[in-house]
């Protein structure tokens, strides 16, 4: 049974009019950001990181963040995708437990 592991959520696209498709030549891409986190039980307990990726358009060829000329790479930077507050979901529990906790032993 795993009870623990990593899961990725989609932060959004763009359309980004950057850099040059190495396949058919064209410069119009949509860009993907997926942020992943650690999970117990299902539950997120904190974000460890984005990726982007970058789909051609015209041909589909997708591209990873390594990949990006530095045009898109810059692009990319500028462009906003924010981590969701539900990623802390598990660490905002787990504090709620330990205030509850302190708070009950300082009543005594």
């Amino acid at each position: 049974m795993i009870i623990f592991g990593t899961r990725a959520s989609n932060l959004g696209a763009y359309l980004l009019n950057s850099g040059k498709c190495s396949h058919c030549g064209q410069t119009e891409y949509a860009v993907v950001c997926f942020a992943r986190y650690l999970h117990v039980f299902w539950i997120p307990i904190f974000p460890i990181g984005k990726k982007y990726y970058a789909e051609c358009t015209h041909c589909k060829k997708t591209y990873e963040y390594r990949q990006f000329s530095d045009d898109m790479k810059q692009a990319v930077n500028e462009l906003e995708f924010k981590t969701p507050i539900w990623h802390f979901a598990g660490l905002m529990i787990f504090g709620g437990f330990f205030a509850l906790s302190l708070i009950s032993g300082l009543l005594r």
